[in-house]
């Protein structure tokens, strides 16, 4: 009966960490039953985990050369003496950039007002004939942002401007039928273009390329995702079969993705082969995406891993500066907040004060690396063989009933599983559920340890009961050790007896 026990609360450890492991990977889910809850707080529990590991995989000499920013930091605003930038220190800037020869420029700052000039002076357009003039290079590119939307407001494009379909990602949906047997496709979650920071008409003229900047925290206020693509619905006035008005899904960039596709000439293909299936193809990689076209960052870090260089620096560097062409030449290069004024502040796993451009920079370095996570299939069953294979372990050693070695083997097998996770599972794209593995071999552990300690209680409890009249409490904890009865009798032997009295207290002392 005892045995059953013990190996029924075994199979319900495994259950139960089984159910958190399942819900652990679902994708992003908008909703909000129990269901939805349950799936959120589990993955609550293991983001920290992986947040554990993104910030002890750091490697703090480690500097992407590839990657620059061009920090707007307080002490540019200082020198400047205005915030926001009044826009011709952008011209500027575009200028300086040609001259030292960077190949892609990607802006982490909105343009979505006119500037107030004086009349007869137009900066706006004269920043938009630097960001053309920059182009003019062959390779050379700009990207722009704007921003997304989860749900439509009065803040939101009934209909995406035209300008966006100057560049879209290419998608590729497989059908699906319904119960009526009638075909649709598959489709990211649909977002909508905000207008309060749509960049103004001058900039949408010329042939610069726009990303959106779209940024959804998990449920614990931290960014782990990053939104590679979008799914924005466009009208191209086209009807269905039964006469309503047909929204087309077309998937825009991030500037992320637009910054590494226009820097490498890779035009990347999404791949929506099935609910909950869907892919990124680069030439390096696959990259799983959710249903929001999300993937996890695989982070590298912030100011330490990146060259970054002042704005102000920068835009009064002289044109023939050796160090400054070094830095940029054939680089891309983020321009992007840093300043605590500028209110550009994100916690990350790494850093809980990180400034967003970097986040930004992370996910263009792991694109160009081709650094992306496997399947959430082939994670899951990584962590079911590492989760059964620890449990049977531990249940193994238990078998001896030495507390000690017990101890020492639970401690060595969370040890070993840490140490394959960082080595292996984590640089080779594995996202294993770790907090599920060291609790279901942890929570065996414990189990069978409180059973033992229960019936050793017990046996013992049982023993004084019956004989705790008649025999003293040493030799009863003596029969439990032995396992054996007390026997009549006793052992032959050399023995001295040594009597002592108090001198003159008796007649024979």
């Amino acid at each position: 009966m005892l045995s059953k026990i013990k190996y029924l609360g075994v199979f319900t450890i495994i259950l139960f960490s089984s159910f958190i492991i399942l819900l652990s990977g679902n994708s992003r889910d908008r909703g909000s039953d129990i269901v939805s809850k349950l799936s959120n707080l589990a993955k609550s529990i293991e983001n920290r985990f992986y947040d554990f590991r993104m910030r002890n995989g750091l490697d703090p000499s480690y500097i992407d050369k590839r990657v620059t920013l061009v920090a707007i930091d307080d002490y540019s605003i200082k020198k400047i003496g205005k915030w926001p930038f009044p826009r011709e220190n952008y011209s500027k800037l575009m200028n300086k950039l040609k001259k030292f020869g960077a190949k892609t420029v990607a802006y982490d700052v909105f343009f979505s007002e006119e500037s107030l000039t004086c009349p007869g002076s137009n900066v706006d357009e004269e920043f938009a004939n630097a960001l053309q003039d920059f182009q003019s290079i062959p390779g050379n590119s700009v990207i722009i942002p704007y921003s997304l939307s989860s749900y439509p407001t009065a803040e939101t494009f009934e209909n995406p401007p035209e300008s966006l379909l100057n560049r879209m990602v290419d998608a590729r949906s497989n059908p699906i039928e319904n119960e009526n047997g009638e075909q649709s496709f598959l489709s990211l979650a649909p977002y909508y273009v905000e207008k309060k920071v749509f960049p103004i008409p001058e900039i949408q003229s010329t042939s610069t390329t726009l990303g959106h900047l779209q940024v959804e925290q998990d449920t614990d206020g931290i960014i782990r995702k990053y939104h590679l693509l979008g799914n924005v619905q466009f009208d191209f006035e086209e009807l269905d079969k039964e006469g309503n008005k047909k929204l087309t899904p077309i998937y825009l960039h991030s500037i992320a993705l637009a910054a590494y596709e226009n820097h490498t000439n890779e035009q990347v293909v999404v791949e929506l082969a099935g609910l909950d299936n869907y892919r990124a193809k680069l030439l390096n990689g696959n990259m799983e995406l959710n249903v929001e076209g999300e993937t996890k960052v695989r982070w590298i870090g912030a100011e330490n891993n990146f060259p970054t260089l002042r704005f102000w620096d920068v835009m009064t560097a002289s044109d023939d500066d050796p160090r400054m062409k070094e830095i940029f030449d054939g680089n891309i290069v983020f321009i992007g907040s840093t300043a605590f004024g500028a209110h550009d502040l994100r916690h990350t796993p790494v850093d809980p004060l990180m400034a967003g451009v970097y986040f930004h920079m992370n996910m263009v370095h792991q694109l160009l690396d081709g650094h992306t996570y496997k399947s959430t299939e082939e994670s899951i069953k990584w962590t079911w063989i590492l989760m059964i294979a620890g449990t049977l372990l531990i249940i193994l050693v238990q078998f001896f009933g030495n507390a000690i070695f017990d101890l020492m083997a639970l401690v060595l097998i969370g040890a070993v599983v840490l140490i394959i996770d960082k080595q292996y599972f984590v640089p080779m794209g594995y996202e294993v559920k770790l907090f599920s593995v060291l609790f279901c071999i942890g929570a065996t552990y414990s189990w069978n340890t409180f059973l033992h300690f229960y019936l050793t209680n017990k046996d013992k409890k049982f023993l004084k009961n019956a004989f705790g009249n008649y025999i003293s409490p040493e030799l009863i904890d003596e029969m439990y050790k032995s396992g054996e009865p007390p026997k009549l009798g006793g052992d032959s032997g050399v023995r001295t007896a040594y009597f002592t009295d108090i001198q003159g207290f008796s007649t024979f002392s």
